[in-house]
């Protein structure tokens, strides 16, 4: 798959159930075999095994974003041969920076970096001349000159600054409350769309004292118990990585939250929507970078206006 090293294996169904044949069970490997097909198995096509033991695995990220001043900016570094490096700005634009800003599950890109704007990194520099489609899913599908770059040095670094950021808030509110509060002071509601961002906001949440869990943009309508999971803005659900004891009451809750699993981790569980819990925002730079643009347009038609008036009175 091209994924990197497993960070977890998961069990009993996490990313949901799925359907059709469960082919293969008691898969034994030693971890150096090229296929999962190659490992040891009991045989295949189980008929005593179901899908509630679906099982599943959590990839570590091959690009992670340094030294920017939130989750979702920073200079772009990718991990080839077990060590990360840095990516030189030659030819670096703004498709580029999109696929890097979709890998990590921080929405469009907003602006492509160079020249080491976050800083300068160390180690290799790994890619050059990186010419993206803008539809690939990982930039080292990207075309580029190659690996272990020779011809260029750090304050060349490539950087990005993506649509999202997330904030925890340490204040127990009703769900609808919490998406009231990130709507009036951020964006809203945390969207989490990828393994990516899952091990952030987890990581994110060690330190905090939380025990019934946090809320974050899952929702789903009233109106049907089968309902599906959106974001709150109206996208279906497509990554998932659901608690182990999801579904608790279909019928009756219809608001989803993190919460806390074994060995630290966080899985999606629904809850009602009533309960008082912490929450997530997410802020959109796009929407963050409008309000700004519109202060310093009213900031300068102000002193125009004054400008004017003065060289009037004169």
């Amino acid at each position: 798959m091209g994924c990197g090293n497993v960070t977890e294996a998961k069990s009993a169904a996490y990313f949901g159930q799925g359907s059709g044949p469960v082919w293969m069970k008691n898969v034994r490997c030693n971890g150096t075999e090229s296929t999962l097909k190659n490992c040891v198995l009991s045989g295949r096509f189980q008929q005593n095994c179901s899908h509630e033991k679906d099982a599943g695995v959590i990839c570590e990220p091959k690009v992670r974003l340094q030294n920017g001043f939130n989750s979702c900016s920073g200079r772009v570094e990718v991990l080839h041969n077990g060590a990360w490096g840095t990516v030189c700005d030659d030819f670096w634009d703004l498709t580029d920076a999109a696929v890097v800003c979709r890998e990590i599950g921080c929405g469009e890109a907003i602006e492509a970096r160079k020249g080491a704007f976050f800083g300068n990194g160390s180690g290799p520099i790994w890619m050059n001349n990186v010419n993206c489609y803008g539809n690939e899913q990982t930039l080292k599908r990207c075309r580029s000159s190659g690996w272990d770059v020779q011809n260029c040095s750090h304050y060349k670094d490539a950087g990005v600054i993506c649509q999202y950021s997330y904030t925890f808030i340490n204040d127990s509110k009703s769900w609808i409350d919490a998406l009231g509060y990130c709507r009036t002071h951020y964006q809203t509601l945390a969207h989490i769309l990828n393994a990516t961002a899952q091990k952030y906001i987890t990581q994110m949440l060690q330190d905090k004292a939380i025990t019934d869990g946090v809320w974050i943009g899952l929702e789903r309508s009233m109106l049907f118990s089968c309902s599906p999971w959106l974001w709150t803005s109206g996208p279906y659900v497509d990554y998932a990585p659901w608690h182990q004891e999801f579904p608790k009451d279909p019928a009756s809750m219809f608001c989803g939250k993190l919460l806390k699993e074994e060995q630290n981790g966080f899985g999606w569980m629904d809850a009602c929507c009533h309960e008082r819990l912490p929450f997530i925002c997410q802020v959109s730079f796009s929407s963050w970078f409008n309000e700004i643009s519109f202060l310093i347009a009213c900031s300068l038609m102000f002193f125009e206006f004054f400008s004017v008036k003065e060289s009037a009175s004169v």
